[in-house]
């Protein structure tokens, strides 16, 4: 046997066997540093996420809550703005009259909605010619005025949420607004089928009336007018025209004559607002309502 054949069968097989054993490890040691979370980070990640979660979640909550808040603020100070505007208008363009000798009567009056022993002053009646106004211009008339000539400030009967100003074009009654049934008269136009009602708002405030005695409970609205004249009925009535008392009652700007002077009707209004256009079912309670004050006045010759 040759020597070079015993030198290749003397070479340990352990040595090719180590040299690739040797081989797989050195592979192997860059797979082991690319290991996975733990069981305890996959935890705190997604305990952070969730965290994270919630709190983004309140803040897009909080910010559109806002939003709508704002928006209905914006839109219930519309609303009533836009209600006193056109209420100052037709009062401004009120007319006047006197029939057969009687004293001056202002196309003004306040009538009310009884519930119980309460009087509820939610309904402002104008004598303005109608819709179009000019009925101040045209100067003291010495006849009545007439139905179709009215807008009627009111509630909706059917929504006391709804706040509208009614007319009446196809009713040509006569109307005396000194007469004791004037306001049966006015509270029976609304409630006709010749009442034409323009929606003015849509978000006016209800409180419940509880039952009382035989009167059932009622959703009355946050509306409010007060009529004021001056000099008031009582001082006119208790001064003779010409006379020294009748010159010093408090006629506006001081304009008095022998058996006239110039009289200021003044009107006060409420309105309670809710920035949403309809609440929760279950919340109407717990609303919150923006109060909304306005006036407006006119002057006029009265005779007496």
């Amino acid at each position: 046997m040759c020597p070079s054949h015993r030198e290749r069968r003397s070479v340990p097989r352990w040595r090719a066997r180590g040299a690739s054993v040797g081989h797989r490890g050195a592979d192997a040691a860059p797979l082991a540093g690319r290991g996975g979370f733990t069981l305890v980070e996959l935890m705190m990640a997604m305990t952070i996420t969730a965290i994270l979660a919630v709190i983004l979640s309140g803040i897009v909550s909080a910010v559109h809550t806002a939003h709508a808040h704002t928006n209905g603020i914006e839109d219930a100070t519309l609303q009533a703005q836009g209600t006193l505007d056109r209420i100052e208008y037709m009062v401004a363009h009120a007319g006047t009259y006197r029939v057969g000798g009687n004293p001056s009567v202002v196309g003004i009056a306040v009538v009310t909605h009884q519930w119980a022993i309460h009087e509820l002053p939610d309904v402002l009646v104008v004598w303005s010619g109608g819709r179009s106004g000019g009925m101040a211009a045209a100067g003291e008339q010495t006849r009545l005025p007439r139905a179709n000539e009215l807008v009627v400030y009111a509630p909706d009967p059917a929504d006391p949420a709804r706040f509208l100003e009614f007319a009446f074009p196809n009713n040509t009654a006569n109307v005396d607004f000194q007469a004791s049934g004037f306001r049966s008269q006015i509270l029976s136009l609304l409630s006709s089928s010749q009442a034409e009602g323009v929606l003015l708002c849509d978000r006016v405030r209800r409180a419940q009336l509880p039952q009382f005695g035989s009167y059932a409970a009622v959703a009355a609205p946050n509306v409010r007018f007060d009529l004021g004249l001056t000099p008031s009925d009582s001082q006119v009535e208790s001064a003779a025209p010409g006379t020294s008392a009748w010159n010093a009652l408090p006629w506006a700007q001081g304009i008095v004559a022998g058996d006239s002077g110039l009289r200021q009707a003044s009107v006060r209004i409420e309105l309670m607002i809710e920035p949403r256009e309809r609440p929760l079912p279950g919340t109407e309670s717990l609303a919150v309502a923006i109060p909304f004050f306005g006036s407006a006045s006119h002057r006029h010759v009265y005779r007496r």
